[in-house]
């Protein structure tokens, strides 16, 4: 069975960009695939049109491991970012990451004994101040910024509309 959702990517946390995905779902539960390709192709959704890819063999954010650009993971409420946190590089302080979904803004180093770019919130170097220059840059252009958070919201799309 095919089911049509909406992805909800949601870059600033006020004015999210929604795009068209699928999912497949076997009847007995246990197989369910997101098809990210609607996001991966979609200039609304503010990604390149290749090359977003899903971190393999394992979703799960690893920190010891390299995270190439435009590289989808999952953090779960589980993993040591999230309960226990890292020296993260920016910050140069013990951070916790926030489960979820997070993209690769840029290539991401494998974590070291002396820290890693933890994905977190509020985005380091973050101002808060309105975006400026020609062309506009944010609080998710500065050079500090490793991920970008993701929400993937899985209901009908009538209640979406």
């Amino acid at each position: 069975m095919n089911l049509n959702i909406k992805a909800i990517i949601a870059n600033d946390g006020v004015s999210p960009t929604t795009v068209d995905a699928k999912m497949d779902y076997a009847l007995n539960g246990v197989t369910a695939v997101l098809d990210l390709s609607a996001i991966a192709t979609s200039p609304a959704a503010g990604l390149p049109a290749a090359g977003l890819r899903l971190q393999s063999p394992n979703l799960e954010l690893d920190g010891t491991v390299f995270v190439p650009k435009n590289t989808v993971v999952y953090i779960s409420p589980n993993n040591l970012l999230v309960t226990a946190g890292a020296t993260d590089l920016v910050l140069g302080v013990n951070t916790k990451s926030q489960p979820g979904h997070w993209i690769a803004k840029k290539d991401v180093p494998a974590g070291t004994g002396n820290g890693y770019n933890v994905p977190q919130l509020p985005l380091p170097g973050a101002s808060g101040s309105a975006p400026s220059g020609s062309p506009l840059a944010g609080d998710e252009d500065g050079d500090n910024v490793f991920w970008i958070p993701i929400t993937v919201i899985v209901a009908p799309c009538s209640n979406l509309l």
